[in-house]
């Protein structure tokens, strides 16, 4: 998935990202309230120019305080910012 130059506001849920990459670029931008992004298969988060990321993460339930995480399996979780792009809050 490559969103550039756009704002992308996720809705509440848990998000599985299967094998690939997301990729941010230009000035776009993610938001989203009691979101959970699970990185399945080598899956990676690619963020650069000047992209910007506010996340929460769910406050009850199984996924609470899990923004971003791995399948686990040993592969590496691979989340890469470049450029001048900022993680505003991801809590």
């Amino acid at each position: 998935m490559n969103f550039s130059n756009t704002q992308v506001t996720m809705q509440p849920g848990l998000y599985i990202i299967n094998g690939g990459t997301v990729h941010l670029s230009g000035s776009a931008a993610l938001q989203g309230t009691n979101v959970s992004l699970y990185l399945a298969n080598s899956a990676t988060l690619d963020m650069s120019g000047q992209t910007q990321s506010q996340l929460s993460a769910p406050s009850t339930g199984p996924l609470a305080g899990f923004v971003i995480f791995g399948d686990g399996s040993g592969n590496n979780l691979q989340a890469k910012l470049s450029g001048s792009g900022t993680i505003v809050k991801c809590w």
